[in-house]
């Protein structure tokens, strides 16, 4: 498994983002399946993706960011509860920052201050956040393991194309 990830990385810092190159890396020293090779190459393209976001984000200062899902029917329920909320990059929710769970095509939108506006002091407690859905595993105070069990047994769902 180190081969195949040392093969990844190396594709993909000769040819960023070419799917086809992660391919022929999975192929060759992955020994899986065509079908899934599709899966595995988008798959690691968006956890690079994520990574290049999240370091272009801190090297500009923006420490937060704005959860954003592609939002259509096979957005997963823990990725649907995080839409639209704020998030911080030195804390990572539960499932990880977007990309970075198994076929995640969410997105980190930055937030961006605006020039010249500085956060007011902490005087106040800031009012608590808005509960999370009864549903939602976040809610149920579930743990890595727990998510990627959860992900594991809906691992039928992530495999549809689409």
């Amino acid at each position: 498994m180190d081969d195949l990830h040392t093969g990844i990385s190396q594709a993909f810092a000769d040819k960023p983002f070419d799917q086809q190159a992660l391919s022929q890396v999975v192929r060759e020293k992955g020994q899986v399946a065509n079908w899934n090779l599709r899966r595995i190459t988008r798959d690691q393209t968006n956890k690079a993706i994520s990574n290049l976001t999240q370091a272009r984000h801190l090297q500009l200062g923006n420490e937060e960011y704005v959860w954003r899902t592609v939002q259509d029917e096979r957005v997963l329920a823990d990725h649907a509860d995080l839409e639209g909320t704020t998030q911080r990059w030195d804390q990572a929710p539960a499932i990880g920052h977007p990309g970075e769970p198994i076929q995640c095509r969410c997105v980190a939108e930055p937030v961006i201050p605006k020039a010249g506006v500085t956060k007011p002091p902490a005087t106040e407690a800031e009012p608590e956040p808005p509960p999370l859905p009864a549903n939602s595993l976040a809610a149920r105070g579930a743990t890595r393991p727990a998510l990627r069990e959860a992900r594991a047994n809906n691992r039928h769902l992530l495999n549809r194309r689409g």
